[in-house]
């Protein structure tokens, strides 16, 4: 029994983030290399959502070498644990273990609350807030109405029940 020509990658046993802001996306950059006497053909895919990795199939002459994004978002400011599998078309499954941690950022609203005084049609009430940013990363905000995605997404599917009633409501009186 003989053994052919393989590749050989040089991936790193583990990758390490520390710390990155909450759901904000931190980069990092592999290199990697064919040392091997073949090409290879592998898919390096993620098994934990919160690291992400640019194109899934990759390939390699021998020899040659390919620059490879991986990017960590964590959801919340705690540790997380995870794996990317590479599997090559002909071999093996390899994994890379990958952990970072979740950290909050100084962000801060100009006033703990708001009050508006009351207004109606003809009558407009304001209010300035101003977000400030104590950090060094750039933050994205949206105002929600809700403090917690679930309780959002319940409201999303009322609404959603209700505006399908009134269609079908709708659609019985044509």
């Amino acid at each position: 029994r003989a053994i052919g020509m393989k590749p050989r990658i040089t991936f790193p046993d583990e990758i390490e983030f520390g710390f990155c802001p909450v759901k904000s996306p931190m980069r990092k950059v592999l290199l990697l290399q064919n040392v091997g006497t073949a090409s290879a053909e592998f898919v390096m895919r993620s098994l934990n959502k919160c690291f992400t990795v640019t194109g899934e199939e990759m390939s390699m002459e021998s020899g040659s070498s390919l620059m490879v994004e991986v990017f960590f978002t964590p959801p919340t400011a705690e540790p997380m644990e995870g794996e990317f599998e590479i599997e090559f078309l002909k071999g093996p499954v390899c994994y890379i273990a990958v952990s970072g941690t979740g950290k909050n950022v100084q962000v801060s609203l100009s006033t703990p609350s708001v009050s508006l005084e009351p207004s109606y049609i003809s009558l407009a009430s304001q209010s300035i807030v101003r977000v400030k940013n104590n950090s060094e990363i750039p933050i994205h905000f949206r105002w929600k109405s809700f403090s917690k995605e679930s309780e959002e997404a319940v409201e999303k599917s009322r609404l959603l029940l209700e505006l399908e009633r009134m269609e079908d409501i709708e659609r019985g009186s044509l």
